[in-house]
């Protein structure tokens, strides 16, 4: 397989309408499935890898939901709360090719930004028919 190289990215290049928060968990190492801590950890740091799902409101159809993968010690706290606007730090993507030989990307983060920049999404996502509240 080639080496994969993550290119950074603005939150706002890959997300221009904005994201809202759904959901977070541990990212599981299926090769330590069975252990009691199987919580994967990320291969330059050694530092525990999250999941963090969101919603795009205006993606494709059946792609609206997106996970990207943040790196910490501590299972990282969004800025607001279920369904309100989130936006990452750090942001990079992966391309890679998958087993049916297509194009993929893979999103990782070093956190979120701070609630009162993630709040000007609101607006964004209120305009797009995305209730928040």
């Amino acid at each position: 397989m080639a080496n994969l190289r993550r290119i950074p990215v603005r939150h706002e290049d890959v997300f221009p309408d904005g994201v809202l928060f759904l959901g977070i968990e541990a990212a599981i190492d299926f090769d330590r499935r069975t252990d009691v801590d199987n919580q994967l950890r990320d291969k330059d740091s050694g530092l525990r890898v999250w999941q963090v799902s969101v919603l795009d409101p205006t993606g494709d159809r059946g792609s609206r939901e997106v996970v990207v993968k943040v790196v910490g010690d501590v299972q990282p706290v969004p800025p607001g709360g279920m369904m309100k606007p989130v936006e990452f730090d750090g942001l990079s993507v992966t391309p890679w090719v998958n087993e049916k030989n297509r194009s993929q990307v893979s999103l990782r983060a070093n956190g979120f930004v701070s609630s009162a920049r993630a709040s000007s999404l609101s607006s964004v996502s209120a305009s797009a028919g995305v209730k928040t509240s």
